[in-house]
């Protein structure tokens, strides 16, 4: 099932291989409207992230960008002193950050 095989168009190549299939299952409404409405969340929040990205990259004035971050409640800035190249860190609020965007609806 994982062997890559290809698909020739006009102006490309896909080259894809399969790691899982799910059957066909036939599924209540409600839980159709569900997972529509998680997936929708969830692509909506991370467009929203790169978009976001793109405009806080867009500023060159440090003060701007600090206007910027405290214009959203939900970005943060953090300072970090005397890291060392290689260091692993991982704030504490990261995971609740996105978990907290995954289930938001922009």
């Amino acid at each position: 099932m994982a062997a890559p095989y290809a698909i020739e168009l006009d102006d490309m190549v896909i080259v894809m291989s399969l790691n899982n299939l799910i059957e066909p299952a036939l599924m209540s409404y409600e839980e159709v409207a569900d997972k529509v409405g998680e997936l929708l969340a969830e692509s909506k929040a991370l467009e929203k992230l790169d978009l976001l990205e793109e405009e806080f990259n867009s500023i060159a004035d440090v003060q701007d960008k600090q206007s910027f971050i405290e214009t959203y409640n939900f970005v943060t800035t953090d300072t970090f002193v005397d890291v060392k190249r290689y260091s692993l860190f991982c704030h504490k609020k990261f995971c609740l950050l996105f978990s907290t965007l995954k289930q938001a609806k922009f």
